[in-house]
């Protein structure tokens, strides 16, 4: 009862799914020999349910299968040449502030020579540099060409993934086109394979709920 109270409360149909939810938890609870009191069975059971539920209930799947493949498209690209130019841009502000603060000595006698010399390092690696961030710039313009290309690619099968959370019930139809989905992302990242084939059997058992995750 606590099953289906706990279904209720989150708005969810008791759908097929659900019900195969209640009886492998029924059967771990049987079978469970630390499981004793009603405290410890209501606890294993929120317990079994915090992850258990994601997948039966299509949206939830839908938006957490779409955060990690968007998240996977973004790091298909090299980033390195974007990290590097903010480390480039940041020393080359600190060797203005260096710059700045020698000029401000360069009007003193005593230490005239000194900061000649300074001022002179600071340019020099001022120049090289520049001339580094415009190397940096070149490969992260193709960088960002490379990204924009690949998110163009994945974007007729992103949309179409979003469609699916329009279901509110793990129903035949839902499942199907859920499948459909699959067998065509496969195609688009065949290195993925065993995350599709997660996907392919995370419907028909409960023990590809893990695989999937």
């Amino acid at each position: 009862s606590q099953l289906v109270k706990t279904y209720l409360r989150l708005g969810t149909s008791i759908d097929r799914f659900a019900m195969r939810l209640f009886l492998e938890i029924g059967a771990q609870l049987s079978d469970s020999q630390r499981v004793a009191t009603f405290e410890q069975r209501l606890e294993y059971i929120n317990s079994r349910l915090g992850f258990r539920f994601n997948l039966a209930t299509p949206k939830t799947l839908i938006l957490c299968c779409y955060l990690a493949l968007t998240e996977w498209i973004h790091r298909q690209t090299d980033q390195s040449a974007l990290h590097a130019s903010v480390k480039v841009e940041q020393l080359m502000n600190q060797l203005d502030i260096q710059k700045e603060y020698w000029s401000k000595l360069s009007g003193e006698d005593t230490s005239a020579i000194f900061v000649e010399q300074q001022l002179a390092l600071i340019e020099s690696q001022q120049t090289q540099l520049k001339a580094q961030l415009n190397t940096l710039n070149e490969q992260q313009s193709q960088v960002i060409e490379s990204h924009k290309a690949l998110v163009d690619k994945w974007q007729p099968s992103l949309s179409n993934l979003k469609k699916l959370a329009d279901y509110t019930s793990t129903t035949d139809m839902f499942i199907s086109d859920w499948k459909t989905w699959c067998s065509e992302a496969r195609l688009q990242a065949p290195e993925l394979n065993e995350d599709w084939d997660a996907c392919d059997v995370v419907y028909n058992n409960l023990s590809g709920i893990d695989k999937f995750w």
